[in-house]
């Protein structure tokens, strides 16, 4: 359970998961094997940790609740079979307090970049782009020299986006949005056919 609330995690999939316990336990109650000396016509329940109520009784660590005499140290009342690993049904801390666990991951911030450090520019249809986002995202656009651009969904952490107006090689900083938010900025390394063939060239030797 703990390596797939991982992966979803990492895959963005969610924000945190919560592992909870539907009551708690106590094993020190099992270990402590002490028994209260009382003889009445009512019988332990839940290993022992709590009775129908009774009168009278000398029990300076114990509840009145809903009709039932409930143990909150680490006594158990005679009748009912002794617990072998833990016990719940009392009144001590770790009883009553239900355990909670919260998995999230250490930074939860929307993060993203060029799926390519170059683009290729044509000065017929300009160039294109794709971005990688760390979490899925929606209504997501790039806003270069103050021109919005529409992305399109490839899966959920991918978009690309065409940019028919960059038709010249160079540098561009573009903001990139989500919905009304800023998501971060990106700089595009546009660059013309001859310089992708000189860069493939290189990148023999």
């Amino acid at each position: 359970m703990i390596d797939k609330a991982a992966t979803e995690l990492a895959l963005r999939r969610y924000k945190r998961f919560l592992i909870v316990s539907d009551h708690g336990a106590s094993r020190l109650a099992v270990l402590r094997r002490k028994e209260e000396k009382y003889d009445t016509d009512t019988t332990g329940e839940h290993s022992g940790r709590c009775c129908k109520l009774f009168h009278p009784y000398d029990l300076p660590f114990a509840a009145e609740e809903n009709g039932y005499l409930v143990l909150a140290d680490y006594g158990r009342f005679k009748g009912s079979r002794a617990a072998n690993v833990e016990v719940h049904g009392g009144a001590s801390l770790e009883e009553v307090v239900v355990p909670i666990i919260e998995l999230s991951l250490k930074n939860e911030r929307v993060t993203v970049k060029l799926v390519d450090e170059y683009v290729t520019v044509d000065f017929r249809i300009g160039t294109e782009i794709n971005l990688f986002f760390n979490a899925p995202v929606q209504d997501v656009c790039v806003i270069l020299s103050g021109k919005p651009y529409a992305a399109s969904q490839i899966d959920p952490n991918h978009y690309s986006v065409k940019l028919p107006d960059t038709k010249r090689a160079g540098d561009y900083s573009a903001d990139v949005y989500a919905g009304d938010d800023l998501i971060g900025t990106i700089m595009i390394k546009a660059q013309g056919k001859s310089g992708k063939i000189n860069n493939n060239f290189d990148d023999l030797f």
